[in-house]
C-alpha cells in the first residue's frame, strides 16, 4: 500500500500530491474513493494529500528545508472529506519532522479547506520520567479566532 503510514492515536495514510499528480481537492477525493472501492484496507485509514505550497518549489520535489506552507486535504474514515482534521495535521508534522528529517523546523502553516493552522515546534528538556531525563518534542496548533467555526 503506497503512502506514508503515521499513527497519532488513529491511523493515517499521507500522500504527496505532487507524487500522486493530483492538484485539486475533488481529484484527490475521487482517487481515495476509487482506492477504497478497489481495496477495502484503505477504508481503515484517514487519508490525506499534502502539497508543499512554496512558490519557489521545483514541482518534481515535494519537500524543501526552508518551506513553511503546506496544503492538507483529508478524507476521514467513515465520514468522507472534512474541512479540517487536527490529527491529520499532527500526522503531517510527524512526517515532515521525523521521516523527512526537517529537524530544524520551528514553525509552519498548514492550509486546510476549513482554514489555516499555525504550527509551532518546541522542545521541553529535562523531564524526569521514571528517574530518567528526557527531551520531549512539543507541537502546538493555533488558528485565528475568526476562522474557528
Amino acid at each position: 500500500m503506497p503512502g506514508d503510514y503515521i499513527n497519532v492515536g488513529n491511523p493515517h495514510l499521507l500522500f504527496s500530491g505532487y507524487k500522486l499528480g493530483y492538484k485539486t481537492k475533488q481529484d484527490f477525493i475521487s482517487w481515495v474513493n476509487n482506492k477504497i472501492d478497489q481495496d477495502d484496507r484503505y477504508s481503515h485509514f484517514n487519508i490525506s494529500q499534502y502539497i508543499n505550497l512554496d512558490k519557489n518549489l521545483d514541482k518534481n520535489l515535494d519537500l524543501r528545508l526552508d518551506s513553511r506552507l503546506y496544503s492538507l486535504c483529508t478524507v476521514e474514515r467513515g465520514v468522507g472529506p472534512t474541512p479540517s482534521c487536527s490529527s491529520a495535521a499532527l500526522a503531517l508534522c510527524n512526517l515532515l519532522k521525523y521521516k523527512h528529517k526537517l529537524l530544524n523546523i520551528k514553525n509552519l502553516t498548514i492550509q486546510m479547506p476549513g482554514g489555516d493552522l499555525d504550527v509551532k515546534f518546541s522542545q521541553v528538556k529535562n523531564i524526569k520520567t521514571n528517574g530518567a531525563e528526557e527531551n520531549h518534542d512539543i507541537v502546538s496548533f493555533s488558528a485565528p479566532v475568526s476562522k474557528i467555526v
